[in-house]
């Protein structure tokens, strides 16, 4: 009778991606995307609120006219407004390429995040499914940085935290 020993696949340091983060080339697994995708948000929202400051005639105190200066700031004749978006679709397709590329997929898939109700499946399963171990035809496996995965843990400890709440109170409202 044969014991036999799995295989345990070494990552080889010198082979993992090192490529720029805005480069759309590589790989990188489920903790950087979802750390990368949080900093874009926080840097989505200083850049709204640098713009607020920068281009608004209004009290810059009142954040209710931040909500009417949003509308204004969203129409289509803005071009700020199409800078802005391609700022945020070029770093989404980005993030979404090298996270299908770690699974294996082509980064064809990132078109998924333009179909409505789709993406937010497509999302979920870019968060939840693992990449390859191993190199493949997208290249070796990227390091995940040891604050990239304290981001993103704390990101999904606190989303699922959020997502309770909006969950009860959902259920209280729908009680009276």
């Amino acid at each position: 009778m044969h014991d036999t020993v799995p295989e345990v696949y070494h990552l080889d340091l010198s082979k993992c991606d090192q490529r720029p983060f805005y480069s759309y080339q590589g790989r990188i697994g489920r903790a950087t995307f979802i750390t990368w995708n949080v900093i874009l948000m926080f840097c989505c929202l200083a850049l709204l609120l640098l713009s607020y400051l920068v281009f608004s005639q209004t009290n810059k105190t009142d954040w209710v006219q931040f909500i009417f200066w949003l509308q204004e700031y969203a129409n289509p004749s803005n071009i700020f407004f199409y800078l802005y978006n391609a700022f945020i679709w070029y770093f989404i397709t980005v993030f979404t390429i090298k996270r299908v590329h770690d699974m294996g997929y082509s980064g064809w898939l990132a078109l998924l995040n333009i179909v409505p109700i789709l993406n937010i499946l497509f999302l979920f399963w870019l968060v939840m499914k693992k990449g390859q171990l191993q190199e493949n035809v997208y290249g070796a496996p990227r390091l995940t940085k040891g604050w990239e995965s304290l981001v993103a843990y704390a990101t999904v400890i606190i989303g699922v935290f959020l997502l309770l709440i909006f969950v009860s109170a959902f259920s209280q409202a729908l009680r009276f």
